[in-house]
């Protein structure tokens, strides 16, 4: 676990050391189920591997696993150049690329985080405004069947954006732990709602 210096400041992690003799049998539901225990906002499974090439992580949160996420990737980059004092630079490699991790000079880590930025053509996906059941047509900009925009940070994190009319829409919405999935979009992937 990483924690702060203090008690009850700070966003834990888990990580989780995967021996090369683990890794094949080590199931990605496995892992989920593993997470889901830790009930932590991520949990990172580090595979051992070659000590001169990149280290693969998988990042789990409960329910879910994320191709990235900053906490993770920072706490395990920071973690594992705690342990190396001897290298300056590791490289993680995740679903969404590979990150190289770089000791500041203050004891701080520094990530160059992959982006594959792309905006999807707008989609009109009847499932999603289902999902708030406090909302109304004119709450939202584009109405009840109206097309809205998706856009993609990596392959795997696509978010869905709706544009609400007032403040007061927005104060109503509810979060939603449905994910769906969008053909249209191919190996882009899934979405939150």
């Amino acid at each position: 676990m990483s924690s702060p210096p203090s008690p009850y400041l700070g966003n834990p992690l888990a990580i989780v050391h995967v021996p090369k003799e683990l890794q094949e049998s080590l199931s990605q539901s496995q892992k989920l189920k593993i997470a889901n225990e830790f009930n932590l906002s991520e949990t990172v499974f580090l595979h051992e591997g070659d000590p001169d090439g990149p280290i693969k992580i998988d990042i789990f949160m409960v329910g879910q696993e994320l191709p990235f996420a900053g906490h993770p990737t920072v706490g395990s980059g920071w973690y594992l150049l705690s342990t190396h004092p001897s290298k300056e630079t590791i490289i993680l490699r995740t679903k969404a690329g590979d990150i190289p991790v770089i000791r500041g000079d203050t004891g701080k880590v520094q990530l160059q985080v992959p982006t594959n930025f792309k905006i999807h053509a707008p989609i009109a996906h009847p499932r999603v405004k289902i999902f708030q059941p406090r909302l109304v047509a004119k709450d939202y900009t584009n109405g009840l069947e109206g097309p809205e925009p998706l856009a993609s940070i990596v392959k795997g994190m696509t978010f869905l954006l709706v544009e609400l009319t007032s403040e007061d829409a927005l104060a109503r919405l509810q979060a939603s732990p449905e994910r769906i999935s969008v053909t249209e979009i191919g190996d882009w992937g899934s979405f939150d709602v």
